[in-house]
């Protein structure tokens, strides 16, 4: 992990039998995440039986491996099926000739030239600078994706955001409207009780203030009694009515 940022290129080794397993997934997601260019070699390709089942696997190594990969200006990835086993024995059959495996079943069968011959092109001093121009560029790149995904993410919380507090504004205009409209209806119920009120008081007063009514008006609690028989009754419980209405729409 500590080495893959400062790699310049990424010879990621995976296996005929099983290849993608979970951890090198994750490996190569850390590998994703510092744009490093990667190259596969797939090996034990002898524990294969045919040709055919060395194609497939070399085609879906490619498929995969592009598709988590992200594909992007650094192409399809470059696979290289080999059997280190094989190359191996032809080494060892020929030990300290470095040009070893031309005539060799073993060398041959290995299919190590093609990516030997990779290995010396792309190492070439040529190569190697353009090697070294493309892993920071490619770093820069990673990055500049990552920091767009997280603008993109915050783009988008902030739009759901607006659309809540657009909606919340929506439903508090409603509810306004609603509101004004109710307590004004509670407002014209609660002018009508107390003009109810104020005209039978009116009429009270009137019927009482005259010499007939004087044994009454003597009387405090009788001329009370009367008072609140005649113009209070049902004043007090409409009031409490309305207030209780008003309550209501507000915890609403």
């Amino acid at each position: 992990r500590r080495i893959v940022p400062r790699a310049d290129l990424v010879l990621f080794v995976t296996s005929s039998d099983r290849p993608f397993s979970e951890s090198e997934k994750n490996f190569l997601e850390l590998i994703k995440g510092w744009g490093k260019k990667v190259v596969f070699v797939v090996n034990k390709i002898d524990n294969l039986p045919d040709e055919n089942a060395v194609q497939e696997v070399t085609v879906f190594v490619r498929d995969n491996g592009t598709a988590m990969m992200g594909g992007g200006p650094r192409g399809t990835p470059m696979v290289f099926p080999v059997s280190a086993r094989e190359a191996l024995r032809a080494k060892l059959a020929s030990p300290g000739d470095p040009s070893v495996g031309a005539g060799s079943r073993h060398w041959e069968s290995s299919r190590f030239d093609a990516l030997e011959a990779f290995m010396t092109d792309i190492l070439s001093k040529e190569e190697r600078v353009n090697a070294k121009m493309l892993s920071p560029l490619g770093v820069a790149e990673s990055l500049l994706d990552t920091a767009e995904r997280r603008l993109e993410q915050r783009k988008a919380t902030l739009a759901s955001d607006l659309a809540t507090i657009d909606l919340v504004e929506s439903n508090m205009a409603s509810f306004r409207k609603d509101m004004d409209r109710d307590v004004a209806f509670e407002r014209l119920q609660i002018e009508k009780a107390l003009d109810g009120m104020v005209r039978r008081a009116d009429t009270f007063f009137e019927e009482r203030m005259t010499l007939f009514q004087l044994p009454i008006l003597m009387d405090a609690d009788k001329f009370k009694a009367e008072f609140q028989s005649e113009v209070m009754t049902g004043v007090t419980e409409r009031l409490d009515d309305v207030v209780s209405d008003v309550s209501t729409l507000v915890e609403d």
